[in-house]
């Protein structure tokens, strides 16, 4: 909890969440998990992180890259079922939310995977952190 109170903008009255508060949110569901696989190369813009706690899987992807979008293929044990699907992305790296404009990035839904049988194809833009939620 107090970790989310360093996050949170305040001026007078006014509150907002900043871009830090939503990845916070967003890697919450790895809490408790047991890592399955993790992933960064010094050379290269992609990272990530899976998680399980019991039938559900947690994948985090970030991508650092300022310009390019990235393709991902995760091959799982059994046919997984999508429970939820969100990213924060923006085109300027600049942006950020402030107590006079609180909500110039949020996390909003993810739509560009596909899952076909065991496989999730996922196109990653860059600028973005994304968190996928599975039923396997």
């Amino acid at each position: 909890m107090n970790v989310l109170k360093l996050i949170l903008l305040t001026e007078g009255g006014k509150m907002t969440k900043t871009s830090s508060y939503f990845v916070f949110e967003q890697h919450e569901k790895h809490r408790n998990g047991k890592l399955i696989d993790c992933y960064r190369d010094k050379n290269d813009t992609i990272s990530y992180t899976v998680s399980k706690k019991k039938t559900e899987l947690t994948i985090s992807i970030c991508n650092d890259s300022l310009t390019s979008s990235e393709e991902l293929t995760f091959s799982l044990e059994g046919v997984p079922r999508l429970k939820e699907a969100n990213y924060i992305v923006d085109e300027d790296f600049e942006r950020h939310n402030h107590v006079d404009y609180p909500k110039t990035m949020s996390k909003l839904d993810f739509t560009n995977y596909e899952i076909t049988g065991n496989r999730i194809y996922i196109t990653v833009p860059a600028m973005s952190i994304i968190i996928l939620r599975l039923e396997v």
